[in-house]
């Protein structure tokens, strides 16, 4: 079958499963998908192991392959891809959940589903809502869901949103005119070990270490770019989640015409969606040689490029329409396709010579959207779950995706997951070697949690069962006993009603941790029942949201915003609360 100039195996066919960004019209655009969780896990620590340092090796060790992975050796597929005309946006932002009862084996257990929301109405009364908070929402289309100031891609809506944003191993920049080569286009950086640069040693210190390294930042190594862009182009983003987010050059406001950025953290490829465009493909680390590749699916183009840095990079072209992009090296900056072109660039460093290639070539034709997290947990361990929702190639034998694990999710990796590791691995800015898996979704899980952690003394080191401990010896109980007695004769109203969140909640911690002491590990209730009255009363103020600086709801970002900024002036107040806000899934003191 023949389908727009294209051979079509009909045993293994594909389509092709567009994405359509959101539109950029103010007034009609609105994003009523439910917002991802905002949690994130690593493995805990009930050993007493040691720390280890982020990059214990100076250059990127190789990883075997388990027997029966997919990759142990190459496959001859060659399923051919057809494109479907019927462009269809895949849903991107809803959530997906895990709980109740699940099958393990043969056995149906019972677990318990982590992500529960605190609250779902709107604030109580007592908080005021205000929505004239000073940060600008600088392009980014209106969804209903509330938008995190805190997320990996903040800056491409913040300051003059020029500066990166890190997906590991990767990193995005807007060039927006700079540098020597004066590009609109996004700027694509990967740094290796040996780049870092180092400060002077800690002479003081054990081991002498470095007080601190630097990871260099604006190096262009590959642009992805568009004539049509310039001085009166704008970069937009939409569809903020927890883990991902879309980022838009547009020629100038209110175009049709665009390079949508999908970004997810991890992402094995680079990807880029273009609208009716001039390709132009940049390098401020300079072109040293260009080359077509064979494809890898039918429909799908390769390009094999290195740079003066001696450095591999592959780059895939997936047209909508089939149209070859005709790429040109028109100079040692510029690659140039044809103009009004429509489809999937998508780019990626390769260090593993033809085995990352081969890595690469099954992976191209399909990138992340956005991710779903669950977890839950059982007796001692914790599975937790992340599925990836994607676009590209669809079919009976459609790619899957190339997501980067960092070494926590490596060591964390069950059930088959294990075996969907590649030979490709990139050095990340602060958070080790990067693997490339093969996977549409991971589970991974946590044995041995601390479960029975408590209030009480706890002690790793003994058995389960007697870990957590409220006996004291008679004289660890005189001596706590006598230095309650001063302290909780201390006025705890005037300690914890501060004028910073942070600091007063350290203080009715203090005082909540003092009265436990005094009634389950000196078994003194009488005692303790006084200082809990004046706990009580001390913490009925933020209860009551009667603090010196009570809190408001912005209605702008849609989170909970001191409100002492708002009084004095100063948006460094309370390190910033008046200018972070703290959705209901985020961390609050």
């Amino acid at each position: 079958m023949a389908l727009d100039g294209l051979r079509v195996d009909a045993a293994s066919q594909l389509h092709y499963r567009p994405f359509q960004p959101t539109k950029l019209d103010p007034v009609s655009a609105n994003n009523n998908d439910k917002p991802t969780f905002t949690s994130h896990f690593r493995g805990l620590e009930t050993d007493g192991r040691s720390s280890i340092q982020p990059f214990p090796t100076p250059s990127v060790p190789p990883v075997t392959i388990p027997t029966g992975s997919p990759l142990a050796t190459p496959s001859s597929n060659t399923s051919t891809a057809a494109y479907s005309k019927s462009f269809t946006s895949p849903k991107i932002n809803s959530t997906r959940r895990y709980f109740g009862r699940r099958a393990v084996g043969q056995a149906m257990i019972d677990q318990t589903e982590v992500f529960q929301p605190v609250a779902t109405q709107a604030p109580p009364r007592h908080i005021p809502q205000r929505g004239d908070h000073p940060a600008p929402r600088l392009n980014i289309v209106p969804q209903s869901s509330p938008l995190s100031t805190n997320k990996f891609y903040a800056n491409f809506f913040l300051g003059s949103q020029d500066q990166g944003v890190w997906t590991h191993p990767y990193s995005l920049t807007w060039s927006k005119g700079t540098r020597s080569i004066r590009s609109w286009g996004m700027s694509v950086s990967h740094i290796d070990a040996d780049q870092r640069v180092f400060g002077p040693r800690a002479n003081g210190v054990p081991g002498s270490p470095a007080r601190y390294y630097i990871n260099p930042v604006a190096i262009q190594s590959i642009i992805m770019s568009a004539t049509e862009l310039g001085n009166s182009s704008i970069l937009t983003t939409d569809s903020l989640q927890a883990f991902s987010a879309n980022a838009n050059l547009l020629p100038q406001a209110g175009s049709s015409s665009r390079i949508t950025f999908p970004l997810v953290q991890g992402m094995g490829l680079v990807t880029g969606v273009y609208t009716n465009l001039q390709l132009l493909i940049q390098s401020g680390v300079l072109f040293r040689s260009v080359s077509v590749g064979a494809r890898s699916w039918s429909g799908i183009f390769k390009y094999q490029i290195t740079l003066e840095d001696n450095k591999s990079w592959l780059l895939y072209a997936t047209p909508h329409n089939g149209q070859d992009p005709q790429l040109s090296l028109v100079s040692n900056t510029e690659l140039r396709g044809v103009p009004n072109w429509s489809g999937v660039i998508q780019i990626a460093k390769n260090p593993s010579g033809l085995s990352g290639e081969y890595v690469y070539d099954n992976a191209a034709g399909v990138y992340p959207t956005s991710m779903d997290l669950a977890a839950s947990t059982f007796g001692q361990t914790g599975t937790y779950h992340f599925e990836w929702r994607k676009a590209g190639l669809t079919g009976a034998n459609e790619p899957k995706l190339l997501i980067f694990a960092l070494p926590h999710h490596v060591e964390s990796f069950a059930g088959p997951t294990p075996f969907a590791r590649t030979p490709v691995r990139l050095q990340t800015t602060t958070k080790g070697i990067a693997t490339a898996v093969f996977a549409d979704s991971w589970t991974l899980v946590e044995a041995n949690l601390p479960v029975d952690m408590g209030f009480s003394p706890w002690n790793g080191s003994l058995p389960r069962g007697s870990r957590s401990t409220t006996y004291l010896s008679p004289t660890a109980i005189d001596v706590i006993n006598k230095v309650a007695e001063s302290e909780i004769a201390q006025d705890m109203g005037n300690q914890t009603d501060l004028d910073s969140m942070y600091f007063s909640g350290k203080a009715l911690s203090k005082f909540a941790a003092l009265v436990y002491a005094i009634h389950k590990l000196c078994d003194e209730p009488d005692f303790a029942r006084v200082g809990l009255s004046q706990l009580k009363v001390a913490f009925a103020k933020f209860s009551t949201n009667q603090q010196r600086y009570p809190l408001v709801y912005d209605t702008a970002w849609k989170g909970l915003v001191s409100s002492g900024a708002y009084i004095t002036g100063n948006a460094g107040q309370d390190f910033g609360k008046y200018v972070i806000v703290e959705p209901p899934m985020n961390k609050t003191d």
